[in-house]
């Protein structure tokens, strides 16, 4: 029975400072901070309060969900999808989403077809509309106004990335 309790203190000895050299070099962890751009910005994926976990030193890849440092806050940060990378042509129009020609569409919806967000600014909440879109070869959560025909087209050829993930 000795040898035993030894061999799995051992292993519990192994498994921690595997995960101590991950957490060190590449792994952190952020809880999405609740409040209500935030929450918009992230539903229907993440909502405030959520805990991740995420590859630091990581090039993100089309249609990664990443954390990037604030442009005009350099002590917040904004989270988003990857939607186009260097020398994309990326087009929207509300919930419509073209990149070099190619849409992306709906393919299914989402287990709870509207999610209740508070309005970034006026505070109010707002209906979404949740469904699913394949990107990068994986389903993700996307979420879009109801009155999405609200927003004016955009075409928008990507540059230098402004985000150090």
């Amino acid at each position: 029975m000795g040898k035993l309790l030894r061999a799995l203190l051992w292993i519990a000895a192994i498994i921690a400072l595997i995960g101590v050299v991950l957490r060190a070099t590449m792994l952190d962890s952020w809880e999405v901070p609740d409040e209500p751009k935030m929450s918009a910005s992230v539903a229907p994926s993440l909502a405030g309060g959520d805990f991740i976990l995420y590859m630091k030193r990581n090039q993100p890849a089309f249609g990664d969900l990443v954390r990037c440092t604030d442009p005009d806050d350099a002590t917040r940060f904004v989270v988003g999808r990857v939607v186009g990378l260097r020398g994309d042509v990326v087009e929207t129009n509300g919930a419509d989403l073209t990149v070099n020609g190619r849409r992306y569409t709906s393919e299914m919806a989402c287990p709870e077809t509207h999610v209740t967000v508070p309005h970034p600014t006026a505070g109010s909440n707002v209906d979404i509309v949740c469904d699913q879109v394949s990107m990068g070869g994986h389903p993700h959560f996307r979420g879009s106004s109801v009155k999405a025909g609200i927003f004016s087209p955009t075409k928008t050829n990507v540059g230098e990335a402004w985000c150090s993930c």
